[in-house]
């Protein structure tokens, strides 16, 4: 995405999310998510503040936001001061509000107030409609001040002439800082710059390239842009894990000669996370309401052919040569109704109902019975091996499902489209205050260069069979939900083997419930 920010492209993504969602199927929702996207990138394009607070308030009164009040945090003054504000009347008596505060790069930047006048307030799609925009404005917002404090910074060393006063200026700011010269030598550097560079830059004392994308392309980014300011967002690994730069190139030119370029980086891995989760969840959610209504609807003709070969075997005028085929008719509607009873697992993955204490082993024997059919039919052999009284833990049932779920048909998947094995192991045993639930294959095993990115968010080893990535990445984040953890090692036959650890639960004056 040549030239293209970190946060257009997160608006693409919001979009192509939620215009999946069929929204006259759906009456839960009451966003146009699609507009989102559009509203997202608008505030990512401004480019000066005034446009910018402009765009805001056009935004927010599109979403449904009957009056807005946006005020910014004043460094001087230290203080907060109303910026904008539109369609507020102090003597309203709002039905409900929405109040955010603006943070960029861990500091305060500004607050948004949202009023309603609707009986009913803000809708769960409004509100996250809302902290999507508020992210993307106080990052932008940040953005421009920095812009801001640069151009300053320019007009008072060549007032004064005081390059003491630059670093001053500069070792005050937020973000990582680094000037440059027109051939990439650093000149002057904050101590997050210099940090930031350790991990973007081969070399601390010169600037060829942040993590392989060059210099010079992004200068040419920012001049062909026509406001002299490039972003781009930069991911790179560190201790195997995904961190993500947003990183602003701005060139300084007198005369149209390069004498200068000035970073700015910030480190945005938490922000990524957040959003990246909003729009798991959203989609999780939808998948789930999905699987209900399905289950709804095969229910009612499995339960009428259930009645109907009842009603025929009672029958004294059916033949008794024919009540074998009956009974298989009978026996096959019971299969089928059963499997749509275990569907709603998934639906109830998405509740949350709280937590409570649990035994493990009914709860995981539950999704076993989700995968076994279907690893039957792949001549996949299932076995399960269980310690005599195994301690409870606490959690959500349907989480724990869901994770038990992923781990088997991601084992099912690998042997059978692999072709190398033929068994799959669920264990459960207790090792120390922990409870351990083991999935173990025989099949091809997971590469050793790509074990640690297993549980990265989007990375899939079945490209070709069109994996989305999510199913691992959401099981990791359920266990460390769980105070546990999820962890991946070679079995003994070769295979994969994940470990899904939790702590025993602790037993209190509390009456505990298989579910």
């Amino acid at each position: 995405m040549r030239g293209e920010t970190g946060l257009s492209a997160m608006a693409v993504a919001l979009a192509m999310v939620w215009e999946a969602r069929d929204t006259e199927q759906d009456p839960t929702v009451t966003c146009d998510w699609s507009m989102v996207a559009r509203l997202t990138q608008y505030l990512v394009r401004a480019g000066t503040r005034e446009a910018l607070l402009a765009q805001a308030l056009d935004g927010f009164e599109e979403l449904g936001a009957a009056g807005v009040v946006i005020w910014l945090y004043e460094r001087d003054g230290g203080k907060l001061v109303p910026a904008v504000q539109r369609g507020v009347d102090a003597h309203a008596d709002w039905p409900d509000r929405y109040k955010q505060p603006l943070n960029s790069g861990g500091a305060l930047v500004g607050v948004l107030e949202l009023y309603c006048n609707a009986d009913d307030g803000f809708t769960p799609d409004q509100r996250s409609a809302f902290s999507v925009m508020a992210a993307t404005m106080s990052a932008t917002l940040q953005q421009i001040r920095l812009g801001e404090q640069v151009r300053r910074i320019r007009e008072e060393a060549a007032a004064k002439g005081a390059v003491e006063a630059l670093e001053t200026i500069v070792q005050s700011l937020p973000q990582g800082v680094v000037l440059l010269d027109p051939a990439g030598h650093v000149l002057l550097t904050n101590r997050f710059g210099r940090g930031y560079l350790k991990h973007l830059s081969e070399s601390a004392e010169t600037v060829d390239a942040l993590a392989g994308v060059p210099l010079a392309e992004l200068i040419e980014v920012a001049i062909a842009g026509g406001n002299d300011l490039a972003q781009r967002e930069i991911q790179v690994r560190e201790t195997g894990a995904a961190v993500h730069y947003a990183v602003t190139v701005v060139p300084v030119r007198e005369q149209q000669a390069l004498v200068g370029t000035v970073l700015s980086i910030d480190d945005v891995t938490e922000r990524r996370q957040t959003e990246q989760r909003l729009f798991h969840d959203a989609r999780l959610a939808s998948i789930g309401e999905f699987a209900a209504g399905l289950a709804h609807e095969l229910n009612n003709p499995m339960m009428i052919l259930l009645g109907l070969a009842e009603m025929l075997l009672d029958d004294p005028a059916i033949p008794l040569n024919r009540h074998r085929n009956l009974e298989d008719i009978q026996s096959a509607a019971l299969r089928a109704a059963d499997i749509v009873k275990q569907l709603t697992v998934f639906t109830d993955t998405q509740r949350s109902d709280g937590y409570a204490v649990l035994a493990l082993r009914e709860v995981v024997e539950q999704a076993l019975g989700l995968v076994t059919t279907q690893c039957r039919a792949a001549n996949i052999i299932v076995e399960s091996e269980w310690d005599e009284d195994l301690p409870p833990v606490e959690g959500s049932a349907g989480q724990l499902q869901q994770v038990v779920l992923d781990l088997l048909y991601n084992a099912q998947e690998a042997i059978t489209h692999s072709g190398v094995g033929t068994r799959v192991t669920l264990r459960g045993r207790a090792v120390g205050d922990e409870v351990v639930i083991e999935v173990e294959d025989d099949g091809p095993g997971v590469p050793e260069e790509e074990r640690e990115r297993v549980f990265d968010m989007f990375y899939t080893t079945k490209r070709d069979l069109l994996g989305k990535g999510l199913g691992l990445s959401l099981a990791h984040r359920i266990a460390a939900e769980h105070r546990g953890s999820l962890t991946l090692s070679t079995g003994e036959h070769g295979g994969a083997l994940f470990r899904l650890s939790l702590p025993q639960h602790r037993w209190r004056q509390s009456t505990w419930s298989v579910f």
